[in-house]
C-alpha cells in the first residue's frame, strides 16, 4: 500500500492564515459609528442642516468622510506608536458595513411604494398622472 501512496501528488499544507478583515474590532467600530451616520443622513434629509438628499449620492459621502477620519487617525497612531490601528482589510470591512447600513434610513414603506402623481417637465408644462 505504501507504493501506491508514494505515486500520489502531495497536497500543499494549509499553514497560511488568511486575514479577511472581518474582525470583532471592525464590526464593533462599525456598530459604534452607525448611530452617527444615521443622524447625519436623517438630519440632512429632513432639513435640520439644510435640505440634502444624502442617499442619492453613491458612495455615501458621510461614509467616505468617516473613513477619511479613520484613515487619518490610523496614520497618526502609526506615526506615534509604529503600529496601525486598523489594517486595510478592516478599513474596507468598515466601509462596506457602514455603506450598507446607511442605505437603510432612506428606505421607508412609502418610499418603496411612492408613485409620482404630478410634476413639471423641463419645458414648464404641468402634468398629472393617475
Amino acid at each position: 500500500m505504501s507504493g501506491l501512496d508514494s505515486n500520489l501528488p502531495s497536497l500543499p499544507k494549509l499553514e497560511q492564515v488568511v486575514d479577511t478583515g472581518v474582525t470583532w474590532k471592525s464590526v464593533l467600530t462599525t456598530i459604534a459609528l452607525i448611530p452617527f451616520s444615521f443622524y447625519w443622513i436623517i438630519a440632512g434629509e429632513i432639513g435640520l442642516v439644510g435640505y440634502a438628499l444624502n442617499t442619492y449620492a453613491v458612495p455615501f459621502y458621510n461614509v467616505v468622510f468617516t473613513l477619511f477620519l479613520l484613515m487619518g487617525g490610523n496614520l497618526l497612531v502609526k506615526q506615534l506608536s509604529g503600529r496601525s490601528l486598523f489594517s486595510p482589510q478592516e478599513l474596507l470591512t468598515i466601509y462596506i458595513l457602514l455603506s450598507v447600513s446607511c442605505a437603510l434610513p432612506s428606505i421607508t414603506p412609502s418610499g418603496l411604494t411612492h408613485r409620482k402623481t404630478s410634476g413639471v417637465s423641463s419645458s414648464g408644462t404641468l402634468y398629472l398622472l393617475g
